[in-house]
């Protein structure tokens, strides 16, 4: 807590000012959690400090909030340009990615719990920073690596504005973004080097050895790429309770008949909109689940528990 408590000062972040009747102050609450690497190893312990977003008023403390995803067929192009061409690949991640964007709305905070101010206690903090937890800080932070790339001459993708692609003199990059995750590729090595010195001064990167990207391993081998997600898979399987269910050939069940029926009881239609959605995000490393995946979603609005049990 107090490295996080900090790294927020020496950012900037905020500065004490005096509480006004008028403004609308926004909560906070520290989160704990052990952050994993994809094979579901420990890699540390870590503090954050999150703003309680809803608290916000709409048009008077955030506006635009939509920031893009990386789209799964532009990580599975990318990577097969890089294995068709034998690019290097890198992946780095963005320390407190929300604390790059700046704000433009006057938002106050609450001090924080255990590190309140003794000779202001009740001052307030007016933000200058985005934080994790305020509705516009995934925009924010897009849009300052956007301005970055903006001034490297790189140029978005128009099929995915996630996608950042470089191309001048013979030199051709993709930078890929997901929130804080980054992948870079391309075929001029002193470039991609002085690209990530350059990115790591504007902002705080740790560059990762082994190659992970959504919380999906890219493990090299001598045939290709091999798309990990063993972790991720390990989890769902106990939060569906199916961790002792055991492996078939197929990804589809044979034995129900998926159709809109109203004689099958119906289920709970939000546990099974989580299920798909959880399904949906193993098309990078498992694309044969694509078309039973898609088939079940054809019955999201009139679920029942024949199609609780296919999934």
């Amino acid at each position: 807590m107090s490295e996080e408590f900090n790294a927020l000062l020496a950012n900037g972040t905020w500065s004490l000012v005096p509480k006004q009747p008028q403004f609308n102050i926004i909560g906070n609450k520290w989160v704990f959690r052990l952050k994993r690497d994809p094979d579901g190893s420990k890699i540390r312990y870590k503090a954050c400090l999150v703003v309680k977003g809803f608290h916000q008023c709409p048009g008077i403390d955030y506006t635009e909030t939509y920031s893009p995803i990386t789209k799964p067929l532009t990580i599975r192009l990318v990577l097969c340009i890089v294995l068709f061409n034998g690019w290097p690949l890198c992946q780095m991640d963005v320390n407190n990615a929300s604390l790059h964007g700046s704000i433009s709305e006057d938002i106050y905070m609450s001090q924080l719990p255990g590190f309140v101010n003794s000779h202001f206690p009740d001052y307030i903090y007016k933000l200058h920073i985005a934080l994790y937890g305020l509705k516009q800080a995934p925009r924010a932070w897009y849009n300052a690596l956007k301005d970055f790339l903006t001034t490297y001459r790189f140029l978005n993708s128009r099929s995915d504005t996630s996608l950042s692609v470089y191309n001048q003199d013979g030199v051709f990059v993709y930078f890929l973004i997901y929130v804080n995750d980054l992948l870079l590729t391309g075929n001029n090595d002193s470039f991609l080097n002085a690209f990530k010195i350059a990115l790591a001064l504007k902002f705080s990167l740790k560059d990762l050895e082994s190659s992970s990207f959504r919380g999906m391993k890219i493990l090299p081998t001598s045939h290709g790429l091999f798309l990990l997600q063993h972790h991720y898979v390990h989890e769902l399987l106990i939060s569906t309770n199916m961790q002792d269910a055991k492996p078939v050939s197929t990804p589809f069940s044979t034995s129900y008949d998926l159709t809109p029926t109203s004689n099958a009881p119906s289920c709970d239609i939000r546990e099974f909109g989580r299920i798909i959605g959880s399904l949906q995000y193993l098309y990078l490393a498992c694309p044969d689940v694509s078309f039973s995946v898609n088939k079940l979603s054809q019955y999201m609005q009139a679920s029942t528990k024949i199609h609780m049990k296919a999934a």
